[in-house]
């Protein structure tokens, strides 16, 4: 993976700063795997011999306002984000009974606009409400080029609002205690997939339409103080999603519906170490119910080195974890790892 990045700020006035960026990257990727599979129950065993490749271009650029004044503070910003994909998976089976090959290779190109506005307005001494809203439009285009007993999904775009309000509640002696609020809604429309080869030629294939919402609200407990921060929450959170196929995918295709109920636990903080490092940590915990059931684990650390004005040092590590726990369907794990290097000139 290569990644470039550059940036500018702009100070326009006591009260206006402009911040310019913009980045481009190419992320390669390559596997190969064989496993042995027993046919249709009997004793046959046969061989299944796969190659995967996927290679990613993308550009971005970003431009953010921000304005500052003795009782409020204000950042609006766009960005726009472009990026093509080309995959390719070849699957071979041997010996020879059918399907004796599966494969899929295509080009997605997905263009995504976020806009956003954050403010800060004073609420009784020393603190702050927070708000934000972000708008996100993302439209993907696909072309295949080798499609064999395989399907691929068709184009999508998606219309996307994100909501975030925190309200302060109590502060004392380093420690505030604030009700923070997030929600989203979000509109996908789905275009036909591909199949080879075609379920029924007389079903035509047809697209979707996807609504879903999420809402979540937390009791958040922050403390510290120049050198140090900490913050723990718990929260209750409620999602509905609902499709709407627009014709027939395939027969016994049907609108489906489905709503979670759940918990969570959160919690997180930073500490300066030796005045140039800063270690950073988050950690989250979720418990859903209603139409599934299932948990997830999100937890990260971080840590910053400050080499000089100009140049910083860092690396970053991820865990992730869902389960489902009513089905015994999916337990994924995920492992993340990664360094960095920060220029300012």
């Amino acid at each position: 993976r290569q990644v470039t990045t550059v940036g500018t700020v702009l100070d326009l006035g006591p009260h206006f700063t402009v911040r310019l960026s913009a980045m481009a990257g190419k992320d390669d990727r390559d596997g190969k795997g064989t496993e042995l599979r027993q046919d249709f129950g009997g004793p046959l065993t046969s061989t299944w011999v796969s190659a995967t490749g996927y290679e990613t271009e993308r550009t971005a650029a970003k431009a953010e306002l921000t304005w500052k004044a003795a009782w409020f503070r204000a950042r609006a910003g766009y960005e726009l984000d472009t990026s093509e994909r080309t995959a390719s998976t070849e699957i071979l089976k041997t010996p020879r009974i059918f399907p004796s090959r599966i494969a899929q290779a295509d080009t997605r190109d997905t263009d995504r606009g976020r806009g956003w506005l954050r403010m800060r307005i004073p609420f009784g001494a020393r603190k702050a409400i927070s708000i934000g809203i972000d708008r996100i439009d993302t439209d993907s285009e696909i072309s295949t080029t080798d499609l064999e007993n395989n399907y691929v999904t068709g184009p999508w775009d998606q219309r996307l609002w994100r909501y975030h309000l925190e309200v302060p509640i109590l502060r004392s002696r380093g420690t505030d205690l604030a009700l923070r609020y997030d929600g989203s809604d979000a509109a996908t429309t789905i275009g036909a997939p591909e199949y080879d080869p075609l379920f029924d030629p007389s079903e035509p294939a047809g697209g979707v339409e996807h609504e879903s919402r999420l809402q979540s609200a937390e009791l958040r407990l922050y403390h510290g103080d120049a050198a140090w921060s900490a913050w723990t929450g718990i929260g209750w959170r409620e999602e509905e999603s609902d499709f709407e196929p627009s014709l027939a995918i395939f027969p016994g295709f049907v609108p489906s519906r489905y709503e979670i109920r759940g918990t969570s636990i959160s919690s997180g903080g930073s500490i300066r170490l030796g005045g140039k490092g800063t270690l950073e940590g988050d950690g989250l915990w979720i418990r859903s119910r209603r139409s599934v059931d299932n948990g997830r684990i999100d937890a990260g650390l971080s840590y910053r080195h400050e080499i000089s004005e100009h140049l910083g040092i860092g690396a970053r590590y991820r865990y992730v974890r869902f389960n489902e726990k009513q089905h015994d369907s999916d337990d994924y794990r995920g492992h993340l790892a990664s360094v960095f290097v920060v220029g300012r000139f």
